[in-house]
């Protein structure tokens, strides 16, 4: 079986590069945040919803985990197999160092994006393991996925645009409408082939649906 990758961003006060003792320059950050309820995400299938996650949902994972430190999930900057990098789980989340290699200029130039706060968001990485969510729904009609268990965290690292989350109301508004109208059942097709019309509408809908997903940052996979 195989899982759905899924991508989070947020924006972290707590992501930070320093020097350690040994003049070693790291890049400190926690991701996943525990027990935070995100702000509205846009799923291709599921529409809009909310996602938490509970402490215990990487206890299975961390153990046998290889995990990489990327910086916009292009630069690898460190690994835990390697031991350029370590996670931790702390009652805030898995708090993650990355030890950057001095020698690397690419490493090196995330580390001062993040040391100079011009790249202050985080970014990881998951799949969620079958049967490890819940669905809940919330007053304001928008439903709640609870992450029980994650099955693999694949990389956690500084990202420069934690956008897609933070899409405007009326950016979310135009999603969900092109959403229900991609849902919407096919009609018979009569003497004048309105299924055709329909099935090309569709098309065009979807292509505008990734082409604003694009724009917006948004993962609809």
């Amino acid at each position: 079986m195989t899982l759905q990758i899924e991508t989070r961003f947020m924006d972290l006060m707590n992501l930070e590069a320093a020097m350690n003792d040994s003049g070693i320059p790291i890049i400190r950050g926690v991701a996943p945040v525990f027990n935070a309820i995100s702000d509205v995400l846009i799923d291709s299938k599921v529409g809009m919803f909310r996602e938490l996650i509970e402490p215990g949902a990487l206890d299975k994972a961390l153990v046998t985990a290889d995990v990489r430190g990327r910086f916009d999930h292009k630069v690898v900057l460190g690994r835990t197999k390697n031991g350029t990098m370590f996670l931790n789980k702390t009652d805030a989340g898995i708090a993650y160092e990355i030890f950057i290699n001095p020698s690397d200029p690419e490493a090196m130039a995330a580390y001062e994006k993040v040391r100079r706060r011009d790249v202050d968001g985080a970014s990881f990485m998951f799949t969620v393991a079958p049967g490890g969510e819940t669905w809940e729904m919330q007053e304001d009609g928008v439903p709640l996925r609870r992450v029980k268990e994650i099955a693999e965290l694949m990389d956690v690292g500084p990202v420069s645009y934690p956008a897609y989350p933070q899409a405007s109301a009326s950016a979310r508004d135009q999603m969900q409408s092109l959403l229900q109208q991609q849902q919407a059942p096919t009609e018979p097709e009569g003497a004048g082939g309105e299924s055709l019309l329909v099935d090309q509408k569709a098309a065009q809908d979807s292509q505008t649906l990734e082409l604003m997903a694009m724009e917006l940052e948004i993962d609809l996979t």
